[in-house]
């Protein structure tokens, strides 16, 4: 006879995350700012990353445009290129 387990259940703390290098924000700009993604504001392109399910911002690569992202997460090294380039990068929770 078998007894209802009970106890505990350990979170699942693999969830996967979605995440996009700056390198592939510059490759594929022109698409994402004719499909809508990127909008001009003022002299920023702005790009709302949460928005469209992408969750941290890594620093691979390199941008030349001055832009305004959005995001949940981003790595030190992101932030850094974009702020030497006149941007700046807004965490949303």
């Amino acid at each position: 006879m078998l007894e209802d387990k009970k106890g505990f259940t350990i979170p699942n703390f693999n969830k996967p995350v979605t995440f996009i290098n700056l390198g592939e924000i510059e490759e594929y700009f022109d698409y994402l700012l004719e499909s809508g993604v990127v909008v001009t504001e003022k002299d920023y392109y702005v790009i709302n990353l949460d928005a469209i399910g992408i969750e941290k911002l890594l620093g691979s690569g390199d941008i030349n445009k001055k832009v305004k992202i959005y995001v949940r997460k981003a790595s030190k090294k992101a932030i850094e290129k974009i702020k030497a380039k006149g941007g700046e990068v807004i965490l949303v929770e």
